[in-house]
C-alpha cells in the first residue's frame, strides 16, 4: 500500500489530546500517527488507556521512548506542533 501524502497541515494554537500525540510522535521523528502506523514499527504504538496519550513509540532509529501519564507539550512548544489532515479513501480522484 503506497503511504498516503497529508493534504493539509496546520499549526497547533491551543493544548488538547490531539495536539499533544502530535508532539509525542514529532518528537519521536515521525510526521503523525499515521506516517508512524504505515512504517515498520506501525504495531508498536502503546496508549495509556484512560487518557487516550500515547505511552511508548519507537523512533526511526529503533529506539523506544517513554513518555509520562500527563502533559509534556507546554505552552511554549505550542507553534512548533504541526498538526496534518489526511484525504479520506473513499472517491478521491
Amino acid at each position: 500500500m503506497p503511504a498516503r501524502e497529508p493534504i493539509r497541515m496546520r499549526r497547533a494554537k491551543a493544548w488538547n489530546v490531539e495536539v499533544e500525540n502530535a508532539y509525542r510522535f514529532q518528537c519521536a521523528g515521525w510526521r503523525s500517527a499515521e506516517e508512524y502506523a504505515q512504517g515498520e514499527y506501525g504495531d508498536e504504538i502503546s496508549w495509556f488507556s484512560d487518557s487516550g496519550l500515547v505511552e511508548k513509540v519507537q523512533n526511526r532509529q529503533g529506539l523506544f521512548m517513554y513518555f509520562k501519564r500527563h502533559r509534556e507539550c507546554l505552552d511554549k512548544y505550542l507553534p512548533r506542533v504541526k498538526i496534518f489532515e489526511y484525504a479520506n479513501d473513499g472517491g478521491h480522484k
